[in-house]
């Protein structure tokens, strides 16, 4: 008797919990509702956070996978450099999505390639947002070593320095080595035949200094620690 009582609670707990089951995947309350997307740059590509909204709308929140939607929606954008995903139950979304920062803009001719700090090309942006990146006129062939020692002579700096009026806005590869230009003074840098962070931030510095001395003094020789006049 005890057998039987032991098989009637089994499957009596089976066919609850799949009556429950049940009711929560067919649910309109479960079912998602309301998808918010957070960015870290600004873009108005309409169709990317449409694709996102699609992809969740609509689907039971209690059967989405994190892993597998985050995976999802980085084959949308090659842009998406990490994505975050926080379900709400019963029925909202958050999406956060860390694009790829624009860090370098390359001129060829009339057009340009942005890159990020790992040198990988980036699309799509408002424009607003590759006006923060650093600009890059070779006026001869440049390796994509030299691009990486660009970005990784910035890349690091505080906020205050790389964003600051005192940085220089256009780097200029030429024949006889490295130059730089901050055209809110008119201050012509030269870095030699390679660049680094240490001499980066001795531009800054240097042009911080002349311009708060009032210095008559329009070029500064990275490679060493005297300011030159031009």
């Amino acid at each position: 008797m005890n057998f039987f009582k032991l098989v009637f609670v089994i499957v009596l707990s089976i066919v609850i919990l799949l009556s429950i089951f049940l009711v929560y995947t067919d649910s309109e309350k479960t079912k998602v509702k309301e998808v918010k997307i957070n960015c870290n740059v600004s873009r108005s590509d309409k169709f990317l956070f449409t694709s996102i909204s699609n992809l969740l709308e609509g689907e039971n929140i209690f059967l989405l996978d994190k892993i597998t939607v985050e995976e999802r929606i980085k084959l949308f954008s090659k842009d998406i450099k990490d994505v975050n995903v926080i379900i709400y139950p019963p029925n909202s979304v958050y999406v956060n999505l860390v694009f790829r920062e624009p860090i370098l803009k390359v001129f060829l001719g009339n057009s340009y390639i942005v890159y990020d700090e790992e040198l990988k090309e980036v699309v799509n942006y408002d424009k607003n947002s590759f006006e923060r990146a650093i600009t890059l006129i070779p006026k001869r062939s440049v390796k994509k070593e030299f691009l990486q020692d660009i970005i990784n002579s910035v890349k690091n700096l505080d906020y205050e320095i790389r964003y600051s009026k005192y940085f220089p806005d256009v780097f200029i590869l030429d024949k006889d080595g490295i130059y730089a230009f901050n055209s809110t003074y008119k201050i012509n840098i030269y870095f030699g035949y390679s660049i680094d962070e240490s001499k980066v931030k001795k531009a800054f510095l240097s042009t911080r200094y002349i311009i708060q001395k009032k210095l008559p003094v329009r070029y500064i020789d990275a490679r060493f620690d005297n300011i030159i006049a031009n």
